[in-house]
């Protein structure tokens, strides 16, 4: 509408997580930014020996300073007669904690699943706390409420599982990232992609 401003942000969404894990960054002829999972094999173990990543380090700190150049010039900048907000940048969000294992760990992360459950729990804890902690330093960083009442997250990637399989591997570590970055009782958003229509009454029901 006349009068308000231009919404604009910087886009990393899709692999700025991977990134942060520290997963390659490709950019393949005519299609989107894609990641490249960097612990198959034997380096399965190296992403949890190294620790949980600065909020703000490694592929974080060029979204920051992204958002930061963009706040700098929006600052005093027009265009057809309306000035120009920036809206969050992406780490204050997250794409889902299966959907980042599977980014890290590749197709080898639906096999640990069934035949190495205890690293596999151990990735998605380790995946979870990293989160938490990140979203909650980016929350702090940009003055944000730390544990509002609404929001959301998405996770792609349970499109490959059954029911059974949710409840038991995922659900517990969507309710706990839940707990962890929203008051309870608000209202609650998953953004999906895929196949997930048989997901949809127990998401609903459970988060």
């Amino acid at each position: 509408a006349a009068g308000k401003q231009w919404e604009i942000g910087t886009e990393f969404v899709n692999v700025f997580e991977e990134g942060w894990f520290g997963c390659p960054i490709v950019y393949p002829e005519n299609q989107v930014t894609a990641s490249l999972s960097a612990y198959t094999g034997d380096k399965k173990w190296r992403i949890i020996e190294r620790g949980i990543p600065d909020p703000f380090g490694g592929f974080n700190a060029r979204v920051r300073e992204y958002y930061e150049y963009f706040l700098d010039r929006a600052a005093n900048y027009e265009f057809h007669g309306r000035g120009v907000s920036v809206y969050p940048p992406c780490p204050i969000a997250t794409g889902g904690p299966f959907t980042v294992a599977v980014g890290v760990r590749g197709h080898e992360l639906l096999v640990d699943m069934l035949v190495d459950e205890d690293y596999y729990h151990q990735l998605m804890t380790f995946i979870v706390d990293a989160t938490i902690a990140r979203i909650r330093a980016w929350r702090a960083y940009l003055g944000m409420e730390l544990r509002p009442r609404d929001g959301g997250f998405g996770d792609d990637a349970i499109q490959f599982l059954s029911l059974k399989q949710y409840r038991e591997k995922v659900l517990p570590y969507h309710l706990r990232l839940k707990d962890a970055l929203y008051e309870p009782g608000g209202a609650f958003a998953m953004h999906l992609c895929g196949n997930v229509q048989r997901l949809l009454p127990t998401l609903v029901k459970e988060l």
